[in-house]
């Protein structure tokens, strides 16, 4: 649950309603058994002020992204910062937890590699530094299934609201996805849904190009997720020059 300080801050808020803000944690405790309340302040500080596209097949995006808490919702909500611009900072800087960098107060100004929180006994600890978000378009169910093999939990974007898949499970003769759902109350609960529900959705994922896997993608830790060499055929990569 996000606490109301938090909140406060559109842009946390937007991450937290998207449940990008549980993904991220997700991951973190997932890949690294790093269980951490993600710093998105932090995040947002250490990300790149503008993506220059060379790539002229790439539509034009809005070059500049302003550092702000801003209201709430945030301008132009959680995309006024997309996971492009999260995607860099998570890989050179990691991301740490809100009680070293709290996500209470404004974006500081990066980059940032100590905490800022003051606490005793908290210190600047980074996780999942090296690993980078991935966006897969237009997944049917198998994709998805695919996609959770290789990689782990997954965020799927299911037009009105954003679900976090970890599995899949069959229930009287019913395929399900297993998920985490925000409810009205802004709480996370495991969730049901019939795999039927779905058409074709956008995904994201975490990745490390640096892993080295074996036997179709399976890397030999037991986590699955995908070599270069599979996930260049599904995710969208932008060729692009980064300004700090």
């Amino acid at each position: 649950k996000i606490y109301d300080n938090e909140s406060a801050c559109g842009l946390v808020y937007d991450y937290y309603s998207v449940s990008l803000y549980t993904f991220l944690g997700f991951a973190a405790y997932s890949y690294k058994s790093s269980d951490i309340a993600p710093s998105i302040t932090g995040l947002i500080a250490n990300s790149p002020n503008y993506i220059t596209y060379t790539d002229v097949s790439i539509p034009y995006e809005e070059p500049y992204r302003y550092k702000s808490c801003g209201g709430q919702p945030a301008q132009g909500g959680v995309y006024y910062y997309d996971e492009y611009y999260t995607s860099f900072a998570i890989e050179k800087y990691g991301i740490v937890g809100q009680e070293c960098i709290p996500n209470y107060y404004e974006v500081p100004t990066g980059p940032i590699t100590q905490c800022t929180s003051g606490n005793p006994g908290v210190t600047y600890n980074a996780t999942l530094k090296g690993y980078r978000i991935g966006v897969a378009y237009d997944q049917s169910v198998s994709d998805i299934k695919g996609l959770i093999l290789r990689f782990g939990p997954v965020l799927v974007d299911f037009g009105d609201e954003y679900l976090i898949i970890i599995g899949w499970k069959k229930d009287q003769g019913v395929d399900n996805f297993v998920a985490l759902a925000l409810d009205g109350n802004n709480t996370f609960f495991i969730a049901y849904d019939p795999t039927s529900n779905y058409s074709l959705s956008d995904v994201l994922v975490i990745f490390n190009l640096d892993d080295k896997c074996s036997g179709g993608g399976t890397c030999a830790s037991g986590s699955m997720r995908a070599t270069w060499a599979v996930i260049a055929a599904v995710l969208f990569i932008p060729v692009l020059s980064l300004f700090f």
